[in-house]
């Protein structure tokens, strides 16, 4: 019985974020309407605010920064999980070359972890693909002037 009020109480919030989302984008499309309607003419900045407002709080997540975060989270673990495999396989040259008289999995399971990091860090950073892509350099807003 748990587990069934458990998913029907994530279904409701997938729900609910889903409505919220696009009740947001039809009140922008009416808003846009209503404008239109009323002064007949479209300002191009002003219809940029209206549907990409500006962030107003930095730790709210912006355009591309899923993009940049799968990247970078998977750059990360295939490199620990080159690095685990690298340490397993040193680890395993000594065993072979200095066997012991009890049983070494050492080894064995840094060349596991090492393994797994490296196929899960290549699955995040093929997933980041897509993932909606940062604006480009000219397109960014910033403090300073752009390059042209």
């Amino acid at each position: 019985m748990e587990v069934a009020a458990f998913w029907i109480g994530l279904a409701a919030v997938i729900i609910a974020g889903s409505w919220y989302r696009s009740r947001s984008e039809a009140q922008k499309h009416q808003t846009f309407r209503t404008i239109v309607e009323k002064t007949g003419n479209v300002d191009e900045e002003q219809l940029r605010l209206l549907i990409t407002p500006p962030r107003s709080n930095p730790w709210e997540p912006g355009r591309g920064d899923s993009y940049r975060f799968l990247r970078g989270a998977g750059a990360i673990l295939m490199f620990l999980g080159g690095g685990g495999l690298l340490f397993g396989g040193v680890l395993l040259l000594g065993v072979i070359f200095a066997p012991s008289p009890s049983g070494n999995d050492g080894p064995g399971i840094f060349m596991a972890l090492g393994f797994g990091a490296l196929v899960l860090g290549a699955g995040i950073f093929y997933s980041s693909r897509f993932a909606e892509k940062p604006a480009a350099e000219s397109e960014r807003p910033g403090p300073w002037p752009h390059k042209e």
